[in-house]
Formats: structure tokens, sequence, C-alpha cells
């Protein structure tokens, strides 16, 4: 049990490190040697645990994604200001993780991954609703709603999450609903 919790702590400190380091310098020029001086720690733990930068970055990403995925399969997406709080409830849990992922010095593409994942599961749905439009013209509408949500809570979390999740859920809720009232009354 001891080994576990230290297993789990020194993960801890080598994540916390790397992502301190990428607050000024891009992932990809991390070194494994930089990250054990922030931690700490020797490089042989490191390697213990991670086999370089690359593997460490992947480990992260997938932790986050596996977080997402969860939210997503016990999403009621009939249900928006419910599914969105959520979803803001991890992110504010793993603020300086997301924060760090999408920024420059991360892999922002991971908003691409998240995006597709959200996508899979809510598009259908949305597309069923809008009917009288095109598919080009229900695509687009969609990823309107969708990149312009994610903008928000991008800002969110680079603001230093001044709202709360759920006063944060309501107003992008409202935007949605204000955004497709036209289009799912058949109004163009």
């Amino acid at each position: 049990m001891k080994s576990d919790a230290r297993t789990r702590y020194t993960e801890k400190v080598i994540r916390e490190s790397f992502l301190s380091i990428m607050e000024t310098k891009p992932y990809s020029r991390i070194s494994v040697k930089e990250i054990c001086e922030k931690a700490e720690i020797n490089r042989a733990t490191f390697y213990n645990h991670y086999k370089d930068v690359f593997d460490l970055m992947d480990r992260i990403e997938e932790g986050l994604l596996a977080n997402v995925d969860v939210l997503i399969k016990g999403a009621d997406f009939r249900d928006l200001t419910g599914y969105l709080t959520g979803l803001l409830s991890g992110m504010r849990r793993e603020g300086k993780t997301w924060l760090a992922l999408i920024s420059e010095n991360g892999r922002p593409e991971i908003l691409t991954e998240i995006g597709a994942r959200i996508t899979r599961n809510s598009y259908p749905l949305l597309k069923e609703k809008l009917t009288g439009l095109s598919d080009s013209e229900k695509e687009i509408t969609y990823f309107y709603v969708l990149n312009g949500s994610s903008g928000v809570m991008r800002q969110w979390l680079a603001g230093g999450c001044q709202l709360s999740e759920r006063e944060v859920a309501k107003i992008l809720t409202k935007l949605i609903q204000n955004t497709l009232a036209p289009v799912l009354s058949g109004k163009k």
C-alpha cells in the first residue's frame, strides 16, 4: 500500500514539475534532466515511471481524454446546463493541466480530439433536430456552437475561473439555445 501511495506521489511531482516548466517552454524542448531537477528526483526514478518526455506528455493527455470520455458517456445532452457544468467542473479540477496542454507550449490539438469525441455523441442528436437545413448547414451550425463554447471555456480557464461552473454553463446554454432557436423553429 505504501508503494502505491509513493508511486502516485512521485508521478504527481513529476507531472507538476513538467507542467510548471511548460509555462515557459514548449514540451518538446523540455529535458528529463530539467524535470528531475525541478521535481528533486534522480533520472532513474523518472525512467521507472516514464520512457521519456513524450511518454509523460502522452500519459497526461490520455488521462484528460479518459476523464472527458467518462463525462461524455454519462452525459444527457438534453440537459445541456448539467452536461456543461460537469465538463467545466472537470476542467477546473485539472485547470493547470488543461491550460498547459492547450497553450502554445503544449498540444493545443487536444481540443480537436476532445471536440471530435463530443461530436460523435452530441452531433447525431442535434442533427435530427435541425430539420429544414442541408447537411452542410447543419454541420456549420454545430461547429459554430462547439467552437464558440470551447473558446469560452478556454477563456474561463485562462482567466482563473472567476465565475462558477454553473454560471458559465447557464450562459453557454442560453447562447447555444439563442443560436439554435431560429434554426429549430424553422426560420433561416
